[in-house]
């Protein structure tokens, strides 16, 4: 996966998901203990909507570009350049957090798992992991031949979406222009993407060691159908 270039407009484009969204997470308000794993954190806008103070905070991504953007706006905080799958540290947490869709980017359950476990094992007792995946209902009847346009003044980005049958993978095609003192300079980055059955997903959460395991539909805030889109995990490490 690349962010080279989705990197410089990604706050832009991307901010409304937390604008939307962020009160998904108005318990950790209420927590006495704020500190706080951001697995894939990007350019770091879990900070900007929640508020998360330097000493309570670590977050890791592997794409060098989102951190940069990160490690400027917010230069007191913890970064660490490099794989969900790579990460240990000896410090515990209250809540874990891998949010807008980053575990669908890994491809294979196995790697999936991987991150159930690191996410367990950096949870202090009774501490909560929360993250979001798209559906394979989503995958498979929203993507194919889907276009999305969002533009400004000095930028165009183009999402345009698919869905291969035969490999079960959804595929993002990102088109983004950049205005420049010559007019405007075309890039293009691709990313994969795969879903795994909700069910597959809480056994192999299980198999991590969460035992308490909530699923909310993402866009509804309600119970899961099997049309939901997009699920909401909440696991808490008993």
């Amino acid at each position: 996966m690349s962010y080279r270039f989705l990197s410089q407009i990604y706050d832009d484009c991307k901010n409304d998901f937390w604008i939307k969204n962020s009160h998904f997470f108005s318990f950790y308000q209420s927590n006495q203990d704020k500190s706080i794993l951001d697995l894939g954190c990007g350019t770091g806008l879990s900070i900007q909507h929640l508020k998360i103070n330097p000493c309570d905070y670590i977050g890791v991504d592997c794409s060098l570009e989102m951190l940069s953007h990160a490690k400027n706006k917010f230069p007191e905080h913890s970064f660490y350049n490099q794989s969900i799958l790579d990460f240990h540290h000896p410090k515990r947490f209250q809540l874990v957090i891998c949010s807008f869709d980053t575990i669908n980017h890994f491809l294979r359950s196995s790697e999936w798992s991987k991150i159930f476990d690191i996410s367990f094992s950096h949870l202090k007792p009774g501490g909560t992991f929360v993250f979001d995946v798209f559906t394979e209902y989503d995958l498979k009847f929203n993507w194919p031949n889907q276009m999305n346009l969002v533009d400004s003044k000095n930028w165009v980005y183009i999402q345009r979406s698919s869905y291969d049958t035969d490999k079960e993978m959804g595929i993002i095609d990102n088109t983004i222009f950049l205005r420049s003192k010559n007019g405007w300079d075309r890039y293009d980055e691709q990313i994969r993407n795969i879903s795994l059955n909700s069910i597959v997903v809480e056994n192999l959460l299980r198999d991590s060691g969460f035992q308490q395991i909530q699923k909310i539909d993402f866009n509804t805030g309600k119970s899961t159908t099997k049309e939901t889109e997009r699920i909401l995990f909440y696991c808490i490490k008993g």
